[in-house]
């Protein structure tokens, strides 16, 4: 039986699922998982629910600015010109994903995990490639829809940092007809990523949907999430691979 529970830590909402039964045979791995943009924690209940039936402890969080703590002139901030609207778009990932380790901390005491994943949609892709960049304990991530390229705040840029992608095990998926976060970014970064580590076949992985936009068809998404599912049993500290 999944159990859903809302929490707080310092003024971060969080909604944490797990399946207790399964828990307890396969132990416990957390996987932080982040939405996309005008989303919330509540947005991927099914996700979270999914990771929690392969007995992961899921945690939702509602990133800077969104849901539970959704800016009261959000939309304000994002009906201006479009240098504005990038640079608040920036923020929001840029210090959600700062919040990262300080909750990694959080979770160590509170639930006596020291292993951890991550995975993202589209503005949680951003923050995913960011997280990772800012703290080496996340050993598995998915990023779905994300940029590890940011334009508008290239000293933050994840593709600039690649050498802190030394111990991750990371899946990215795009869409190839994706016109809000063009694919190639993260296509290129794999690449470099290849180029830079000689072990990628076995810690990297890119896969791109070329008949799915930002908004993937349904049958794509069935396909990248359970890839994604795939990824963390394969990847995760609880793998026998």
């Amino acid at each position: 039986m999944i159990t859903t529970k809302y929490d707080e830590w310092n003024g971060i909402p969080l909604v944490v699922c797990e399946d207790t039964q399964l828990q307890s045979s396969i132990g416990k791995e957390c996987i932080l998982f982040y939405h996309g943009f005008k989303g919330s924690k509540e947005s991927n209940l099914r996700e979270l629910n999914s990771l929690a039936s392969h007995g992961y402890l899921a945690v939702g969080v509602d990133a800077l600015g969104h849901g539970a703590r959704r800016y009261v002139d959000f939309d304000q901030r994002f009906t201006t010109d479009g240098s504005t609207t990038d640079r608040e778009f920036m923020k929001i990932i840029s210090q959600t994903a700062t919040e990262v380790p300080h909750l990694l901390d959080h979770l160590t005491d509170e639930h006596s995990i020291d292993n951890f994943g991550i995975a993202g949609i589209s503005m949680g892709g951003f923050i995913t490639y960011a997280a990772i960049v800012l703290d080496p304990r996340l050993r598995v991530a998915v990023s779905i829809l994300g940029s590890p390229h940011w334009a508008a705040d290239p000293p933050h840029s994840p593709d600039h940092h690649i050498e802190k992608f030394s111990s991750v095990h990371l899946l990215s998926m795009n869409a190839g007809k994706d016109d809000l976060v063009p694919s190639h970014f993260a296509r290129d970064f794999h690449i470099a990523l290849g180029d830079h580590f000689a072990d990628y076949e076995r810690r990297f992985d890119y896969v791109e949907y070329p008949n799915s936009g930002h908004f993937m068809d349904d049958a794509d998404w069935r396909l990248c999430w359970a890839r994604a599912l795939n990824w963390f049993d394969a990847h995760s500290s609880t793998s026998t691979t």
